[in-house]
């Protein structure tokens, strides 16, 4: 397994190449006599960077969020989004590192984020898996979902999604 430090040498050694193909030496024109200017690109955050090993390595979502609690990483909706899809490589046993994400209390969550992963969450456990590795819908609403979260419309209609959908009641 690759060390998340050998994974930013490779990830920073891929974005140096990309950028020197996206804008080779002497192509900027020139209007006007002013040259164009490449748009200010927001560097990536590490935890992002990160994140971004489980497009190809689903199975090291743990790692990765070990990695992201240890340094305190601010967590954006796509990035819990993204560890939370990860998790579904786990099967059933995905489902239990999904919940400690969402109610990982270490990492700071960016606004909204929670809500966001919730609504990931709820979709997954509606998700194409075999009955055996099923996620809990009932378990992620009565155990995970606070008062907090309930006032967040789109918490809601996750919520509505999972229960209207024909084959469930929360009653």
């Amino acid at each position: 397994a690759a060390s998340p430090g050998s994974f930013l040498e490779v990830q920073a050694a891929f974005d140096a190449v990309i950028d020197a193909l996206d804008h080779p030496e002497g192509t900027e024109g020139e209007e006007g006599g002013r040259r164009k200017r490449r748009p200010d690109r927001r560097e990536k955050t590490l935890g992002e960077l990160l994140v971004e090993r489980l497009g190809e390595e689903p199975e090291t979502v743990a790692e990765v969020w070990d990695e992201i609690r240890e340094q305190n990483l601010e967590v954006t909706a796509a990035m819990l989004t993204q560890l939370l899809h990860a998790c579904t490589s786990l099967g059933s046993d995905g489902f239990h590192t999904a919940v400690d994400i969402i109610e990982a209390e270490e990492c700071p969550f960016q606004l909204g984020a929670r809500q966001s992963g919730l609504c990931s969450l709820l979709q997954l456990c509606t998700g194409p898996m075999g009955e055996d590795e099923a996620w809990d819908a009932d378990v992620v609403v009565n155990y995970h979902v606070n008062d907090e979260d309930r006032e967040h419309p789109n918490v809601i209609a996750a919520i509505g999604a999972v229960y209207c959908a024909g084959t469930r009641s929360p009653f």
